[in-house]
């Protein structure tokens, strides 16, 4: 929840840098005309997120010393013939809630796959078969897919570094995600209805 709030200062931080910058070029003009609407659904998930059980789901966790890989995608993953998998690169690990690691992987696999319901629930029942997500958790994973991860990470990017030379894969990326905003908004409300 700290992240996410601190995420959406940073993106508060960067459209107003944006809105007294002169001269913009495509990425920024793009960046700048998204800004209120992904800054908005942050700061939705962030006040959703404080107001649910994630305080004492992370207050258990801390009690159980729960670790977590901290990017858990499918790259970090080896599949090995007949003996299962094995997680790599421990790098970026912390202690934290387990379903963010789920969270993760899955908007990582959510976002190639156009926010599928059926990918989600494949993944889900997966997961589940292995180890079950009571309520908190099921919510907080909601919580976390609601929150605009890839924007910040772009936006970000852009803030942090050389401005004069914006990559044309930045701008793709950014097109995409503007695309894939209703799709993503729209798995946001389905997926975990009750």
């Amino acid at each position: 929840m700290e992240e996410c709030i601190r995420h959406n200062v940073e993106i508060r931080k960067i459209r107003k840098y944006l809105q007294t910058k002169k001269k913009k070029n495509e990425f920024e003009k793009l960046l700048l005309a998204s800004a209120g609407p992904y800054l908005e659904q942050g700061e939705r998930a962030a006040a959703e997120m404080k107001a649910s059980s994630y305080e004492k789901l992370r207050q258990r966790a801390d009690e159980e010393g729960a670790v977590c890989h901290g990017e858990f995608s499918q790259h970090n993953i080896l599949l090995e013939n007949g003996r299962g998998e094995t997680a790599v690169n421990f790098d970026k690990w912390n202690f934290d809630l387990q379903v963010a690691d789920l969270g993760y992987f899955m908007r990582k696999i959510l976002e190639k796959h156009g926010w599928s319901e059926r990918a989600a629930e494949r993944i889900l029942n997966a997961y589940s078969a292995r180890r079950p997500l009571d309520e908190g958790e099921i919510e907080t994973l909601r919580l976390y897919l609601s929150y605009p991860w890839k924007y910040w990470k772009l936006a970000n990017h852009y803030y942090t570094h050389n401005k004069a030379v914006i990559s044309g894969k930045n701008v793709e990326k950014l097109r995409t995600l503007i695309h894939q905003k209703k799709q993503w908004e729209e798995f946001s409300k389905q997926c975990f209805r009750q």
